[in-house]
């Protein structure tokens, strides 16, 4: 009589594991991953139809609207946006609006200023490269996942001046680079001749 009964051992090790990572986990534990189209009209009105869709002439827009975004993804995506200010912003594909009616305008999500447009908008992959330039002729390379912003303000990612807009954003793949001017002129140069940066004019 009162003899321990339990036995005391050495815990076994815990792996670290950081706050970004048990953030990322347990988000995708809680969202299911579903396919979803991702429509965005030309006037930043958004909304994300079940299933993987097919654009069609039957698809509803509010007067004097029209399609502008059209793609595929998942409930588990990040989707991301660049803007004529030279900032991304990234949202949460299992918290867009849903597919009924003509969806929610873009701001409500995002910090857009009014005077500001959408350049492009895409499914966020991650480790990849992504190469960005301005009305001015000025760009760079930079990582797609830096550019991801945790935030509604987004992150400013390409500096550009009075006058002047971010106007293009492309993966940065292969080893040369094609670009037509104003005046129609073609220019191939060499992709390794691009900077690479994680912010600035370029």
């Amino acid at each position: 009589l009162g003899k321990r009964r339990t036995e005391i051992a050495k815990a076994a090790d815990v792996a670290e594991m950081t706050a970004l990572a048990s953030h990322v986990e347990e988000r995708d534990n809680q969202v299911e991953r579903e396919p979803i189209t991702v429509v965005c009209s030309s006037k930043g009105w958004l909304r994300a139809l079940k299933g993987h869709q097919d654009q069609s002439s039957d698809d509803k827009y509010r007067e004097g609207d029209r399609p502008r975004f059209w793609f595929h993804a998942h409930t588990t995506d990040q989707i991301m946006l660049l803007a004529t200010d030279g900032r991304f912003f990234t949202l949460d594909g299992s918290k867009l609006p849903g597919g009924r009616g003509s969806g929610e305008a873009i701001r409500t999500f995002i910090d857009l200023p009014p005077d500001a447009d959408i350049v492009v908008m895409f499914v966020h992959v991650p480790g990849r490269k992504l190469l960005v330039a301005a009305t001015s002729g000025h760009g760079f390379i930079t990582s797609e996942d830096d550019a991801v912003a945790m935030t509604k303000k987004g992150k400013s990612v390409m500096n550009v001046k009075p006058g002047v807009e971010a106007a293009s954003c492309h993966p940065a793949a292969g080893d040369h680079i094609a670009a037509v001017g104003e005046h129609r002129t073609l220019l191939i140069f060499k992709i390794d001749d691009v900077p690479e940066r994680g912010r600035g004019q370029g």
